[in-house]
Order: structure tokens, then C-alpha cells, then sequence
């Protein structure tokens, strides 16, 4: 959708104050007391993937840095103000940041274009999130382990889904279980193909690992 500063001037850049935030009031009537619902907020590196595409991405770092640098403030700006006015709500008790980044093998784009571009929002994401009592968990698919720390940095409290199929849950859980909450790491494929039993047999090997 993006690949001149002219296209990014133009897109239809949603207005955060227009959504409609009027579930978060509902559904505090349908929870039972000391229970609370969780945001999903997020997609910077993903919506700003989606607007440019890995190739245009890759060629705008080369040949227009000025676009690649707008766009994650145009996208960040707007999911901040959102977060901002979503975690005023007493129903909300986390905020759930889903940003896929990774396949099974490695990082979409190395930890240096996350820092410059991406992490700074987290940052502040997670700062606001911390400042209403409120968990600030990430999720992303494949194998981010090389981020693993960086996210820590940023204030993440918990990931999702520990990608059976990229990372070893238990490995993380010796190197960053103090610090992290972990989240998942049930192979999906159990789940939805094994027997009763393998189920249950994934689920136990998962609590001790854990």
C-alpha cells in the first residue's frame, strides 16, 4: 500500500478516538467480580510489514530510510493511542501484543531494525501498560530467542506461544523463568491430532519442564 512519502501522506490513517471502545464498558457486566478481559494491541512490526512488504522494507532501508522511519511512527503513534485509551478501562487487566516476527528458523529482519524501528515502542507500550497495573504480554510465532532479552529489557511480563516447533521450552525457562512468565509451548499438532493420552502426556512433560 506504501511506497513513496507521497502514498504514505495519502493512506487513510485510522483515527484511534473513532473506534469504538464501548465492549470494554459491556463486558465488565458479564464478568464475575476480580475477573478482567485482555487487550489485544499491537502489530507494529507486522501492520508496518503489511504496509511496505518485505521486499519494500528491505529496499526502502536501502534507498529511502526517511519512509521506513515514518511509517513505524505513523503505525506506533496510533497503537500507543489506542493502548492509551483502552487501559483507562477497569475491565482490561493485561494488554496482549501480538507482532509476529520470526518463522520456525530465524528473525523476518535482524535485531537492529527491530531496536531502531520497533522495540522503542514496546518500550513505552509496556511502560504505560506497568504505570495502570496492568502485564504487558508479547506474542509472536517461531524462534525469537535471539530478542528474547530485548524484550525482557523493553518490560515485557510474558510470551506466547514458546513455538514448540522453534524454540525449547525448557531451555527457556532455565535461562529466563525468573524474569518471564511463559506462556503455551503445547506442540498445536498434539492438540488437535494426538489421542487423549499424548495430550496429557505433552501437558505433564510440559509441567516439569516448566
Amino acid at each position: 500500500a506504501i511506497r513513496t512519502g507521497e502514498e504514505l501522506a495519502r493512506f487513510p490513517w485510522p483515527r484511534p478516538e473513532a473506534f469504538d471502545y464501548s465492549l470494554f464498558r459491556r463486558v465488565a457486566t458479564y464478568m464475575p467480580p476480580g475477573m478482567r478481559c485482555i487487550a489485544i494491541i499491537g502489530h507494529i512490526f507486522v501492520s508496518a510489514l503489511s504496509l511496505l512488504s518485505l521486499e519494500g522494507l528491505a529496499l526502502a532501508l536501502a534507498t529511502n530510510p526517511y519512509l521506513v522511519e515514518a511509517t513505524f511512527e505513523r503505525v506506533g503513534s496510533i497503537q500507543y493511542s489506542v493502548l492509551d485509551i483502552v487501559t483507562r478501562f477497569d475491565s482490561v487487566g493485561a494488554v496482549w501484543n501480538p507482532d509476529d516476527m520470526a518463522s520456525s528458523r530465524a528473525l523476518m529482519v535482524s535485531p537492529a531494525i527491530l531496536e531502531r524501528h520497533v522495540f522503542p515502542w514496546y518500550r513505552r507500550m509496556a511502560a504505560l501498560s506497568h504505570e495502570r497495573g496492568k502485564p504487558f504480554i508479547f506474542h509472536s510465532d517461531g524462534d525469537i530467542s535471539q530478542i528474547l532479552e530485548d524484550l525482557v529489557d523493553a518490560g515485557v511480563n510474558a510470551i506466547h506461544p514458546l513455538d514448540p516447533a522453534a524454540m525449547e521450552a525448557g531451555q527457556i525457562k532455565r535461562k529466563y523463568g525468573s524474569r518471564l512468565c511463559l506462556i503455551g509451548g503445547i506442540n498445536p499438532h498434539v492438540l488437535s491430532q494426538g489421542a487423549p493420552e499424548d495430550v496429557e502426556r505433552e501437558v505433564r512433560q510440559k509441567i516439569r519442564d516448566l
